[in-house]
């Protein structure tokens, strides 16, 4: 992550500090670290990460709240942090890996936060590379905010990043299908950095 990166994800989150974020490299290893240590947790990992979702938020969902035709999941206020429901496009990639999901397993991620968390200082202690789960987050918010497609309104509303935003325009964004569009093809170019040691 270079300092122009940093300073836009600052500039959109409203931080006055440097943000830890992973590098591209980073992310690689550790999602395909992550699927050697045990399988289909790379895959969690990459989900997390596409769709900028808290691990909390993650392992709360259920696939009643994925809109498989209409490709958005709605993240519900039971599930969020700040207590308000929020809309998330899926690109062809999470779609590809929620479909998967769909069918080996009851949940999109099937295990509880503590064992993901487990996971997580697993596939640490094995690559070196320090940070923690909640990173993939804010590495996931500082990749769309170099969109210029995607204003910092739309990034802070999809990440759930504050109440007053989220409640502000759910109901706009909701109806948005351009913006729907445009924050697919960043997930999609995003994805696309990632390389799969393993099939899907």
């Amino acid at each position: 992550m270079d300092d122009h990166q940093t300073s836009n994800y600052a500039k959109k989150t409203g931080s006055k500090r440097p943000i830890e974020v992973f590098t591209t490299e980073e992310v690689n290893i550790l999602i395909n670290t992550a699927e050697t240590v045990r399988i289909d947790f790379g895959k969690i990992y990459e989900l997390c990460l596409l769709l900028g979702l808290r691990l909390s938020e993650a392992v709360r969902l259920q696939f009643s709240d994925v809109d498989f035709e209409g490709r958005v999941i709605t993240v519900p206020a039971s599930a969020s942090k700040t207590y308000c429901a929020r809309i998330v496009p899926i690109g062809e990639r999470c779609l590809q890996l929620l479909c998967y999901m769909r069918e080996h397993y009851e949940r999109p991620v099937p295990y509880g936060d503590l064992v993901v968390q487990r996971n997580f200082v697993e596939v640490r202690r094995q690559t070196g590379i320090r940070g923690s789960f909640h990173t993939l987050r804010r590495t996931s918010f500082s990749w769309y905010s170099q969109n210029p497609s995607l204003s910092a309104l739309h990034c802070r509303s999809v990440f759930g990043a504050d109440r007053s935003f989220a409640q502000g325009i759910l109901e706009d964004w909701s109806k948005d299908s351009s913006a729907h569009d445009r924050l697919r093809a960043a997930q999609d170019k995003l994805a696309s950095l990632i390389r799969h040691e393993s099939s899907i």
